[in-house]
C-alpha cells in the first residue's frame, strides 16, 4: 500500500509539535547573517541580491519579520546609491527599535522596518559586532593600525550612532615584543555592568625568546563601567592561528569563551576574576557561528558547517548532529524558544529553487526546529562528537588602555528603503518563499484523503481569497501539473501518471503563498 506523509513547509513556533524548515528569499542569492527574537516576533538580517542585482557578490540588505507562527509581516531591503551593504548584526534596542550593524556603519528601523535614522561610523575593519550596554550607549569595536602593530579599539557611541569616544589596547610597552597583531571579536556586558572583551591574535618576538618567532594567543579584558581595566587575561596558543569568536555570561556568573584552531573547536570556562575552571576541545574544521546557554544549563554550539552541538554543564557532548545537506551551507545562529531550538542558515537546499537555478547561483535563507534531544524533519547525521579536556598555558603581558589619534565621524548615510515581496512574476522562479503582509489568520489548507492513489482532493480554507494558483511539482523540482486562476474552494487533482517520491504542491493567491510537501512511498 501506497503510504504518504504530508509535510507542513511553514513555520510554525508557536506550536511545539510543529513542523518548520523554511525558506526565506528571492530567486537570487540571498546570504543569512543573524536573527533575534523580538517581543512579539523575530526578526531575520540577510543580503540580497534578488532585486535589482546582476553582481553575485553585491547585494541590499535585507530585512525580514516573521510573526511566531513564521508568516511575514514585512520584508525590506536597504541600499546605498546602487552600491552593495554587507550586513553582519541586528540588535534589540528597544520595543520600537532594532539596530542593523553593517561594514561601514549602523541603521535602526522601527517595528515596520521604516528607516529611523543611518550612520556611518570610523570602521578600519570590514564587519564590526556591536553591543546596546544596560545605559542605551552603543559599543563597537574595532581595530587600530601602526607600524609597531595592530590593536583592538572599543568605539563608544550614543542611541543615536553618535560618536563619543575611542581608546585602544596594546600590551606594548609591557611586553618588549617586536610585533603584536590582535583581532578583537567580541564583547559583552555582565550582570555587574562590567564589560568584557575577548579576542585573539599573533605577538611577535625576535629575540628569541619564544620557541618560535611568533605565539597565536587568545586574550579576555575585564572592565569596569567607566572602561577602566579590571584585569586582562592571554592564553599560549603556539602556532594554531586561534580564533575566540564568542563569550558568553553563565548563569553561575562565570564566562564560557569560545573559538577555533586548527581543526578544533574550543570551550573555555572561567570565573568572574578570569581564573581557569576548565577548558574542552572538539574535532572538527568547522568556524562556531554562536553559542548560548540553553534553559537546562547545557551549552549548544552552532558551527558554519551546521553542526550543532549539545554539552553539557562540565563541556562534555550529550549529542551532536549536522544539518546540511551539501557540506557548504552557512549555518550562522541558533535559539531557544519553546524548549526548541531553532537554527537559521544560508541554503542551496530548496527542492524547488534548485531546478531553476544553477547550484552556486541560488541561495535561500532558512530556518530549521530541531528538538531538544538533536532531531529535526530535515536531513541531518549523527556526528558522534567527543570533547576532550586541556589545560593551556597563560603568558603575564597585561593591557593597557591608549586613546586614538584618529579624527572621529559619524556622517549620516542615505538609503534607499524598499518593501519588497519574496515572489517573483515568474514564479518558477523563487518557489517555496513568504510574500510580504501574508494574513494572519491560522487558515487551513487540507490534503485529502491520506493516503491517495491518483486521485485527491484541496480544500482551501474560506479566509483565502480567490483566484487560486495551484502548482504540482515532482521530487526533481519538474512541474507535473499546473492550476491556474480558479475560485473553488476545494478542488480534484487526478494524476494521469503514477509518481514515486516526493510531490510538493505549491498554493498561491494575491496574499499568500503556502507550500506542502507529500511524501509517497
Amino acid at each position: 500500500m501506497r503510504c504518504c506523509i504530508i509535510m507542513f513547509l511553514f513555520l510554525h513556533l508557536g506550536l511545539v509539535n510543529s513542523q518548520i524548515d523554511k525558506y526565506y528569499g528571492g530567486c537570487g542569492r540571498d546570504q543569512a547573517f543573524d536573527f533575534i527574537k523580538t517581543f512579539d516576533a523575530f526578526e531575520i538580517l540577510g543580503q540580497s541580491n534578488s532585486f535589482g542585482w546582476s553582481n553575485y557578490y553585491s547585494g541590499d540588505i535585507y530585512a525580514i519579520k516573521i510573526d511566531t507562527f513564521g508568516n511575514v509581516r514585512w520584508a525590506k531591503t536597504y541600499r546605498i546609491d546602487h552600491n552593495g551593504v554587507q550586513p553582519y548584526q541586528i540588535l534589540n534596542f528597544n520595543s520600537n527599535k532594532v539596530i542593523i550593524v553593517f561594514d561601514n556603519g549602523l541603521l535602526a528601523i522601527d517595528s515596520l522596518g521604516h528607516i529611523i535614522w543611518a550612520k556611518k561610523t570610523i570602521n578600519r575593519r570590514n564587519i564590526s559586532p556591536c553591543l546596546k550596554t544596560f545605559s542605551n550607549e552603543l559599543i563597537k569595536r574595532d581595530l587600530v593600525f601602526q607600524q609597531t602593530g595592530i590593536w583592538p579599539s572599543v568605539q563608544i557611541l550614543d542611541s543615536c550612532g553618535n560618536h563619543i569616544s575611542e581608546f585602544y589596547l596594546t600590551i606594548r610597552p609591557n611586553s618588549g615584543k617586536d610585533f603584536e597583531q590582535f583581532e578583537s571579536n567580541r564583547i559583552i556586558q555582565d550582570i555587574d555592568s562590567n564589560f568584557v572583551f575577548i579576542g585573539s591574535g599573533r605577538i611577535t618576538d625576535k629575540s628569541g625568546s619564544f620557541s618560535e618567532p611568533y605565539k597565536d594567543v587568545l586574550f579576555v579584558i575585564k572592565f569596569d563601567q567607566k572602561m577602566n581595566i579590571l584585569w586582562s587575561k592571554i592564553w599560549d596558543y603556539g602556532n594554531t592561528n586561534v580564533k575566540g569568536l564568542n563569550i558568553i555570561v553563565t548563569s553561575k556568573h562565570n564566562y564560557i569563551i569560545s573559538g577555533n584552531y586548527f581543526r578544533k573547536l574550543f570551550l573555555l570556562n572561567i570565573d568572574k576574576n578570569g581564573n581557569f575552571i576548565w577548558s574542552k576541545e572538539i574535532s572538527s574544521s568547522s568556524y562556531i557561528s554562536n553559542l548560548i546557554e540553553t534553559m537546562n544549563n547545557d551549552y549548544l554550539i552552532c558551527t558554519s558547517n551546521s553542526e550543532v552541538i549539545m554539552l553539557d554543564h562540565k563541556g562534555l557532548v550529550k549529542w551532536s548532529q549536522q544539518y546540511d545537506l551539501y557540506n557548504s551551507e552557512e549555518a550562522v545562529k541558533i535559539l531557544e524558544f519553546n524548549q526548541n531550538y531553532y537554527l537559521l542558515k544560508s541554503s542551496y537546499s530548496n527542492p524547488l529553487s534548485q531546478s531553476y537555478s544553477k547550484f552556486y547561483y541560488h541561495r535561500d535563507m532558512m530556518i530549521i526546529k530541531i528538538d531538544s534531544s538533536g532531531n529535526s524533519n530535515i536531513s541531518h547525521r549523527d556526528l558522534n562528537f567527543q570533547s576532550t579536556s586541556v589545560i593551556r598555558d597563560t603568558l603575564n603581558y597585561p593591557f593597557t588602555k591608549k586613546d586614538t589619534f584618529y579624527t572621529q565621524i559619524s556622517d549620516t548615510v542615505l538609503f534607499e528603503e524598499k518593501s519588497v515581496r519574496g515572489i517573483f512574476k515568474d514564479s518558477t522562479d523563487c518557489i517555496g518563499v513568504e510574500t510580504e503582509n501574508v494574513e494572519k489568520s491560522n487558515g487551513l489548507i487540507k490534503l485529502y484523503p491520506n493516503p491517495f492513489n491518483g486521485t485527491f482532493y484541496v480544500e482551501i480554507d474560506e479566509i483565502y481569497k480567490p483566484p487560486f494558483l495551484l502548482e504540482l511539482y515532482n521530487s526533481s523540482g519538474i512541474l507535473v501539473q499546473k492550476i491556474d486562476s480558479f475560485d473553488n474552494h476545494k478542488i480534484k487533482i487526478d494524476l494521469n501518471e503514477k509518481i514515486i517520491g516526493f510531490l510538493t504542491i505549491k498554493l498561491t493567491s494575491k496574499n499568500f503563498i503556502k507550500t506542502q510537501k507529500i511524501s509517497c512511498f
